[in-house]
Protein backbone atom coordinates (compact mmCIF):
# COMPACT_ATOMS: atom_id res chain seq x y z
CA UNK A 1 0.00 0.00 0.00
CA UNK A 2 1.55 3.05 -0.83
CA UNK A 3 -0.12 6.27 -1.21
CA UNK A 4 0.85 10.20 -0.87
CA UNK A 5 -0.64 11.32 2.22
CA UNK A 6 1.10 14.22 3.24
CA UNK A 7 1.47 17.36 0.64
CA UNK A 8 3.27 20.72 1.10
CA UNK A 9 3.93 23.03 -1.30
CA UNK A 10 5.68 26.63 -0.77
CA UNK A 11 3.99 28.54 -3.34
CA UNK A 12 5.55 31.00 -5.62
CA UNK A 13 2.56 33.13 -7.02
CA UNK A 14 2.96 35.09 -10.16
CA UNK A 15 1.00 38.36 -10.25
CA UNK A 16 0.21 40.55 -13.57
CA UNK A 17 -0.63 44.17 -12.81
CA UNK A 18 -2.76 45.75 -15.26
CA UNK A 19 -3.06 49.45 -15.47
CA UNK A 20 -4.65 52.12 -17.36
CA UNK A 21 -4.39 55.19 -17.74
CA UNK A 22 -6.55 57.91 -19.35
CA UNK A 23 -10.13 56.97 -20.99
CA UNK A 24 -11.79 53.76 -21.75
CA UNK A 25 -12.58 50.45 -20.51
CA UNK A 26 -10.36 48.65 -18.33
CA UNK A 27 -9.47 44.72 -18.33
CA UNK A 28 -9.84 43.19 -14.89
CA UNK A 29 -6.77 41.80 -14.01
CA UNK A 30 -5.63 38.00 -14.18
CA UNK A 31 -6.24 35.74 -11.06
CA UNK A 32 -2.61 35.21 -9.60
CA UNK A 33 -1.29 31.52 -9.82
CA UNK A 34 0.81 29.20 -7.50
CA UNK A 35 3.29 27.18 -8.92
CA UNK A 36 4.31 24.47 -6.61
CA UNK A 37 8.45 24.90 -5.83
CA UNK A 38 9.16 22.92 -3.05
CA UNK A 39 7.00 19.55 -2.09
CA UNK A 40 7.25 16.99 0.29
CA UNK A 41 5.04 13.38 1.19
CA UNK A 42 5.12 10.91 3.78
CA UNK A 43 4.83 7.58 2.34
CA UNK A 44 1.81 6.67 4.62
CA UNK A 45 0.22 8.88 7.62
CA UNK A 46 0.81 6.49 10.36
CA UNK A 47 4.46 4.60 11.39
CA UNK A 48 5.15 1.19 9.65
CA UNK A 49 5.59 -1.78 12.15
CA UNK A 50 8.44 -4.14 10.74
CA UNK A 51 9.13 -5.79 13.72
CA UNK A 52 11.82 -5.45 15.57
CA UNK A 53 11.45 -1.94 14.74
CA UNK A 54 8.43 1.19 13.98
CA UNK A 55 9.74 3.09 11.00
CA UNK A 56 8.57 6.64 8.61
CA UNK A 57 9.40 7.50 5.23
CA UNK A 58 8.99 10.59 3.73
CA UNK A 59 10.07 12.41 0.15
CA UNK A 60 11.01 15.76 -0.41
CA UNK A 61 11.11 17.48 -3.88
CA UNK A 62 12.23 20.96 -5.16
CA UNK A 63 11.76 22.19 -8.80
CA UNK A 64 14.13 24.94 -7.82
CA UNK A 65 16.61 24.63 -5.10
CA UNK A 66 16.12 26.65 -2.06
CA UNK A 67 18.65 28.95 -0.20
CA UNK A 68 18.31 26.73 2.84
CA UNK A 69 16.00 23.83 3.69
CA UNK A 70 15.93 21.37 6.58
CA UNK A 71 13.59 18.25 7.34
CA UNK A 72 13.10 16.72 10.53
CA UNK A 73 11.43 13.59 10.76
CA UNK A 74 10.54 12.15 13.70
CA UNK A 75 8.63 9.47 15.15
CA UNK A 76 6.63 10.59 18.72
CA UNK A 77 5.47 8.20 20.80
CA UNK A 78 3.28 8.56 23.91
CA UNK A 79 4.86 8.27 26.98
CA UNK A 80 3.18 8.98 30.98
CA UNK A 81 0.39 10.87 28.70
CA UNK A 82 2.30 13.14 27.04
CA UNK A 83 3.59 12.73 23.17
CA UNK A 84 7.34 12.71 23.25
CA UNK A 85 10.12 12.85 20.35
CA UNK A 86 11.32 9.16 20.34
CA UNK A 87 13.49 9.01 17.28
CA UNK A 88 14.69 12.02 14.76
CA UNK A 89 16.23 12.32 11.79
CA UNK A 90 17.95 15.82 10.80
CA UNK A 91 18.81 16.53 7.44
CA UNK A 92 19.75 20.12 5.60
CA UNK A 93 20.44 18.83 2.10
CA UNK A 94 18.55 20.28 -0.79
CA UNK A 95 16.01 18.47 -2.20
CA UNK A 96 16.30 18.12 -6.10
CA UNK A 97 13.37 17.70 -8.60
CA UNK A 98 14.26 13.92 -8.50
CA UNK A 99 13.77 14.27 -5.43
CA UNK A 100 15.55 13.21 -1.56
CA UNK A 101 14.17 10.89 0.80
CA UNK A 102 14.25 10.34 4.31
CA UNK A 103 14.28 7.72 7.34
CA UNK A 104 13.65 7.32 10.64
CA UNK A 105 13.23 4.07 12.56
CA UNK A 106 13.10 2.78 16.72
CA UNK A 107 13.08 0.20 18.46
CA UNK A 108 9.49 -1.31 18.88
CA UNK A 109 7.43 -0.93 21.99
CA UNK A 110 3.96 -0.84 22.67
CA UNK A 111 1.57 2.26 23.07
CA UNK A 112 0.32 4.99 20.36
CA UNK A 113 2.80 6.19 17.82
CA UNK A 114 2.67 8.91 15.27
CA UNK A 115 4.90 10.89 12.54
CA UNK A 116 5.58 14.46 12.61
CA UNK A 117 7.22 16.27 9.91
CA UNK A 118 9.20 19.33 10.35
CA UNK A 119 10.20 21.74 7.22
CA UNK A 120 12.07 24.59 7.39
CA UNK A 121 14.59 27.38 5.09
CA UNK A 122 13.94 29.94 3.02
CA UNK A 123 13.35 30.03 -0.91
CA UNK A 124 14.16 33.11 -3.36
CA UNK A 125 14.61 35.22 0.01
CA UNK A 126 11.27 34.29 1.91
CA UNK A 127 11.69 32.30 4.69
CA UNK A 128 8.71 29.13 5.39
CA UNK A 129 8.60 26.74 8.26
CA UNK A 130 5.66 24.28 8.07
CA UNK A 131 4.79 21.11 10.14
CA UNK A 132 2.64 18.12 9.58
CA UNK A 133 1.98 15.61 12.42
CA UNK A 134 0.30 12.47 11.04
CA UNK A 135 -2.19 10.19 12.38
CA UNK A 136 -1.96 7.71 15.46
CA UNK A 137 -1.08 4.63 15.18
CA UNK A 138 -1.52 1.81 18.42
CA UNK A 139 0.96 -1.06 18.66
CA UNK A 140 0.11 -3.46 21.19
CA UNK A 141 2.31 -5.86 23.37
CA UNK A 142 1.52 -8.68 20.77
CA UNK A 143 2.81 -6.79 17.71
CA UNK A 144 5.74 -5.86 19.67
CA UNK A 145 6.90 -8.28 21.86
CA UNK A 146 10.39 -7.96 24.34
CA UNK A 147 12.67 -10.49 24.10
Amino acid sequence: MHGTTSRFSIPVAAVAVVAAIGAGPVAAAPTPVAKPVCDFWTTFTKPTLLHPVISADATAVCDKPPERHTLELSLDHVNAGSWVRWALTVDSGIPTRSGRSYKVSAECEAGDWRITVHVYGSIQGRPFDFTEIGDTRTITSSECPRG
